[in-house]
Formats: structure tokens, sequence, C-alpha cells
């Protein structure tokens, strides 16, 4: 492998506006403290409306824990492409995994031993709730990349 080349990461969760977000903005920060650098990290959703934004609850939830997210992310959908050039995908329920359908395709479930539920749609507790269960699996997903 190319020296400069980093090995992507991608989160992955339904429309990419709450938890996939908000588990990037973890593993960046968890990666930066760690001053680990051959790691890219994205994320992106399996159904992703046009014009979607960012949750704000995400936002908040995120930045008030001391892990922003950035004023220029935007959700994405995930690609063929991007599966193909994935280091790892990491889904936040076992049924998403399968959606993905790839072999570096892993669900929060198998390194944690828990779903992260969707809070779209539902109140802040919901938020802080998926915020903390993906916090407490993180070093889980640091584990599995031998950091």
């Amino acid at each position: 492998m190319e020296k400069n080349v980093k090995k992507k990461i991608i989160f992955v969760c339904s429309g990419n506006t709450c938890r996939s977000p908000m588990a990037e903005a973890i593993l960046k920060s968890e990666l930066k403290k760690r001053k680990v650098k051959e790691y890219s990290v994205t994320s992106a959703g399996l159904r992703v409306m046009q014009g979607a934004t960012l949750s704000p609850m995400s936002a908040t939830v995120s930045a008030e824990n001391g892990y922003p997210i950035s004023e220029r992310f935007r959700p994405k959908r995930l690609t063929p492409k991007a599966k193909e050039n994935a280091f790892l995908i990491i889904a936040m329920t076992d049924d998403l995994r399968d959606r993905v359908g790839t072999k570096n395709a892993y669900s929060i479930r198998e390194l944690s031993g828990y779903d992260i539920p969707d809070p779209y749609g539902k109140t802040i507790e919901y938020y802080k709730c998926a915020f903390d269960l993906l916090r407490l699996a993180m070093p889980e997903i640091l584990k599995k990349l031998a950091i």
C-alpha cells in the first residue's frame, strides 16, 4: 500500500443524519487523540433523502460531549465505489450490515454486543442514548483496528 493512502472506515446508518455522523465524529476525535493517522473516517446512509441535513439534535449532543460535527457535514449515500474502497464498514445494526452486503462490513452489535437504535424523529433523550452507546462501543472498534 502506498505510504500516504489511508485506510477508509465508513460508519453506516439509514439516512446519515443521526447515528453515523455522531460515530464518525467520535472515532475521528479518538484517532486524533491517539495520533493515529493511517485511517480516514467518514459516514454514509443507505436511504439518504435528497436535501437531507444533519439532525440538529445529533449536532447538539455531539458538541455537548466534546465531539463536534463539522458544519460542512452533508448526508451522503453509501455508493458501490465507497464500499469497494473501504477498509472497514461499521453499520449501526445487523440489518444495515446485511444490506451493505460486503465481507468488510460489521455491525456495532458484532463489536460491542448491542445495536445502536435509531433516534430519528424522537426526543433528544434518544439521541443522547444513541451517542452514549456509540461512545461505549469505541474501545471495541479501536480494538478491532488494533489501536
